[in-house]
């Protein structure tokens, strides 16, 4: 589809500061890739300019340091997006929004158009794993499929999230609906103290799932592994990091316990594979 538009704006606020940012996006070439303009300086979304990735990924190059890039790239996944220069002016991150990618996709295909599904790129034939050495449990891999597919397991010590398996394929329905509305959480009690360090300033009610000490979430649920799915989400983001946009590919992906760090060194392993 032929886009509506070139450029476009979306403002929010972050979720690390709390400030209010700004994000012109304005569609490049092919074979651009994704950029983030910093305050003059231009961070391409790529994993060797990933500086941070605790809880999320921050972007560094010279002076200038970008948060939380992860929900905007998986949205710029589900919605083939690869060629964008993001411009933000105030606080340095993406808006935070509702704390899921969906907003972000509803803003791509609204200001740029919807894209025909595309053959996969990179064909997996073989299996590729990674366990990490320092946390055994956390284990990533790809194996030939007929088609794509995610499966993750989260275990974390909260009601329904302990052992517990998320599946994805085609068949069983759209990354857009099934995995991009899944916010972002986070345990309630570890709030005051995140914030006390100058982070999280930009979580309220509206945009992070709080998960409560009785067992029970901050607000109603979007699905009853949201959470999951959100790992899911962040997985997807992190991908196109590793130039792998997750529609792009096809295998079974299977990742285990796994956070930002193990997802970009996967995916920086499968990029490698890939040439």
């Amino acid at each position: 589809m032929t886009p509506t538009q070139t450029s476009a704006i979306l403002c929010g606020n972050g979720l690390v500061t709390g400030q209010a940012v700004t994000a012109e996006i304005t569609l490049l070439p092919p074979a651009s890739g994704i950029r983030f303009d910093v305050n003059g300086v231009v961070i391409p979304a790529e994993a060797r300019y990933v500086i941070d990735s605790f809880r999320g990924i921050t972007l560094g190059r010279e002076n200038a340091r970008l948060f939380i890039v992860e929900h905007f790239l998986a949205a710029c996944a589900m919605t083939q997006q690869t060629d964008l220069l993001v411009h933000l002016r105030g606080a340095p991150e993406l808006p935070l929004l509702d704390g899921s990618a969906k907003p972000w996709v509803d803003f791509l295909e609204a200001n740029f158009g919807k894209k025909a599904p595309a053959s996969p790129k990179h064909i997996i034939t073989e299996p590729i794993s990674y366990q990490d050495p320092q946390s055994p449990e956390v284990q990533l891999a790809v194996l030939p499929s007929s088609q794509l597919q995610i499966s993750y397991l989260m275990d974390i010590p909260h009601p329904g999230l302990e052992q517990r398996w998320f599946h994805w394929n085609p068949q069983l329905g759209d990354l857009r609906d099934m995995v991009a509305p899944a916010r972002t959480y986070g345990f309630q009690y570890e709030l005051p103290l995140m914030q006390a360090k100058g982070l999280a300033k930009g979580v309220n009610v509206f945009n992070t799932l709080g998960l409560l000490d009785d067992g029970s979430f901050s607000m109603p649920l979007r699905f009853a592994d949201e959470p999951l799915r959100h790992k899911a989400l962040d997985f997807i983001g992190d991908m196109m990091l590793c130039g792998l946009p997750i529609l792009q590919l096809q295998g079974h992906f299977i990742v285990i316990k796994s956070g930002h760090t193990g997802h970009v060194v996967f995916g920086q392993q499968l990029a490698r594979h890939f040439g």
